[in-house]
This record gives structure tokens, C-alpha cells and sequence, in this order.
């Protein structure tokens, strides 16, 4: 899963080149999928446009699946959507993956009053206005299968040809894990950013699951994954994870992510900060690859799930192209 980040001085042209070299790398170590995650308004994240982006990169790779994990459903129209994706799927070659999501992640950078509830007040005020999350998501799915009644009467026509695989990401329990259970959809759960919710998020899916998409439960889990070749130099490029995330999460700090001795100039996280963001500290996994890989199959196995999902933030594109060669090697040895 590919966040797209920025570092000190970045620019778009290299959010495009650093994703055009992490999805050859990934395709190149035999991954399945590679995800593109949507953020908007957020300065340490490149991945504004996912649809765009993977459709540049479906040119230059041959077999890895490429998904948006997940679009934000309140700001597309459903229609443009559909077109969008069918579009995506014939740049790729039907290798396209589209996750629905219900989570609001576009947002306004934090004010001096700390306007922390802006978030919420747009997306009620979107979905005033288009829609409901579940009812989008109806359309959307009524036009990929060629069943929205037009004005005409007839049913809309898209471009023929193969539509992408669709996907429910979720944080955890509640709209999404129902919705895509009743669909039959497969579900997509964000262990890295709620932790404490994903394993009652399945249980709700799997026992409300009706077939119909897929004839049973599918799930994919992502996990925010670090590895290096020991377990110091793994801590050394984990160290700035708390001030980078306190800036995505919290909008105080650097939005970038910061080397060590970056990270050493910083102060630290308050108790406040320190509680808000203490479930995706505690559970992002840092280490030799071994272990790594042995606490993320610990992960999978209590869920039960199909595909791991891997997120993964260093300092330099570099370690992260390392990290995710040494997981893919350790899980094969599993």
C-alpha cells in the first residue's frame, strides 16, 4: 500500500517517479496488489488522485493487480466514478482494483482554534447533498453492472469492458463491514489505523455474509510493517513514526517523515497525543524480517484473513523498497 509520501522539498513529479519505482519493485517481488491510498489537503501525502496515477503506472507494469485503497465515495459522483474505473481497467489490462471507502481522509489543515471537527461537518454536508455512503456505493454498482435506468428508460451504457474488482475498506465495525457483507463484496480492514476494532469489524462481516459478488467471506488485512536487516537499524528508521504520524493524524508537527537524528530535534509527543495515537504506535511492527513476518502471520492468523496488506513509511524511498524485499523473503519462508 503505497501512501504516496513527501518529503522536505518534494514535488509532484516526484510522487509520480517514487510510485513508478515502488509498483516495478513490488511486481518484481511477486506481490499480487498494489494499492494506492486517496488523501487530499494533507502536505506529507502525494496520493491525491489515485485513478490518475495507477493509470500511469498501468503502462508500465505487466501483471501486478493496481487499486485504490480506498476511494473516498463522498467526493465522486458515482457516474464519473464508474467511468473513471472502466477507464482504468482497459489502461491495465483488467488488472484494476477499486476499494470503496466511507472513512472522510480529505480534510483542511488544522486551524488555531484546533478545528478538529471539520472533518465530520463536510463529509454530513456532502452526503446532504449526494447521497448517502450506502446508496453511492448502490449506483455505482448498479452502473458497473449495467443496470442504472437511464433518462431514456434503458439502462446507462459504459464503455464495454472488464470492470474492476470492487473492494469495501473499512476501519473497523459498522456501515462498511455490513455493507460489504450483504453484497457479498470483499472486505478491506485497516489494522494500521484502527486496531482495536478490526477483529469484531470480520465478525460482524463473516456472520452477516450473503453470497454474491464472492460465494464466501474474503478478507485482506493491512498492517503498517517495518524491516531492516537487524532490529537496530529498523528502530533507527522507526524513530521519527510518531512525529510523522502526529502531523498526518493531528495536523501539529512536521508533515514529513524525519531520519532519526531529525527526530532527535523534535519534541516529544504529549500525553494527549500520546493517547490519541497510542493504538497505531503500539501495533505497527518494527524489526529484523523474521519477526517481522512472524508477528504479521500472528495478525492474519487471529483474523483469519486472505491477503496481507503491507504499509510502510521510512525516511528514504530506498528503505522502503529494502523493507518490502525482506518481508516479501521472510513470508515466503514462512
Amino acid at each position: 500500500m503505497d501512501l504516496c509520501p513527501v518529503g522536505p522539498g518534494g514535488t509532484a513529479a516526484d510522487v509520480v517517479a517514487d510510485s513508478v519505482t515502488m509498483a516495478r519493485h513490488a511486481e518484481s517481488l511477486g506481490l499480487l496488489r498494489y494499492w494506492v491510498a486517496e488523501h487530499h489537503l494533507t502536505p506529507g501525502l502525494g496520493s491525491t488522485s489515485p485513478m490518475l496515477l495507477l493509470a500511469h503506472l498501468a503502462g508500465r507494469t505487466g501483471r501486478i493487480r493496481l487499486g485504490v485503497a480506498a476511494t473516498l465515495v463522498s467526493y465522486h459522483p458515482p457516474l464519473r466514478l464508474a467511468e473513471d474505473a472502466m477507464l482504468l481497467s482497459a489502461a491495465c489490462g483488467g488488472r484494476a482494483d477499486l476499494g470503496l471507502g466511507r472513512t472522510v481522509a480529505a480534510r483542511a489543515p488544522g486551524t488555531a482554534t484546533g478545528d478538529e471537527d471539520r472533518p465530520q461537518v463536510e463529509a454530513a454536508l456532502l452526503e446532504r447533498g449526494l447521497g448517502s455512503y450506502s446508496g453511492r456505493c448502490d449506483q455505482l454498482l448498479r452502473l458497473l453492472a449495467g443496470k442504472e435506468p437511464g433518462i431514456d428508460g434503458g439502462p446507462v451504457q459504459l464503455l464495454d469492458g472488464v470492470p474492476p474488482q470492487i473492494w469495501i475498506h473499512a476501519g473497523g465495525a459498522g456501515e462498511s463491514a455490513t455493507y460489504a457483507a450483504r453484497h457479498g463484496l470483499p472486505l478491506g480492514l485497516a489494522y494500521f489505523a484502527r486496531p482495536t476494532s478490526v477483529l469484531e469489524a470480520v465478525d460482524e462481516y463473516r456472520e452477516q455474509f450473503v453470497p454474491g459478488v464472492r460465494d464466501r467471506p474474503h478478507v485482506a488485512v493491512a498492517v503498517s510493517a517495518l524491516a531492516a536487516p537487524t532490529a537496530a537499524e529498523a528502530d533507527d528508521l522507526a524513530a521519527g513514526y510518531d512525529v510523522w504520524l502526529r502531523g498526518l493524524v493531528l495536523d501539529r508537527g512536521p508533515a514529513y517523515y524525519p531520519s532519526a537524528d531529525e527526530r532527535a530535534a523534535l519534541p516529544q509527543l504529549t500525553a494527549d497525543e500520546l493517547l490519541r495515537l497510542e493504538d497505531r504506535l503500539r501495533t505497527r511492527v518494527v524489526g529484523e524480517p523474521e519477526a517481522v513476518a512472524e508477528r504479521l502471520a500472528a495478525v492474519v492468523e487471529a483474523l483469519e484473513a486472505d491477503e496481507l496488506v503491507i504499509e510502510t513509511m521510512t525516511p528514504a524511498l530506498a528503505d522502503r523498497m529494502r523493507s518490502f524485499e525482506l518481508l516479501a523473503r521472510a513470508w515466503s519462508r514462512l
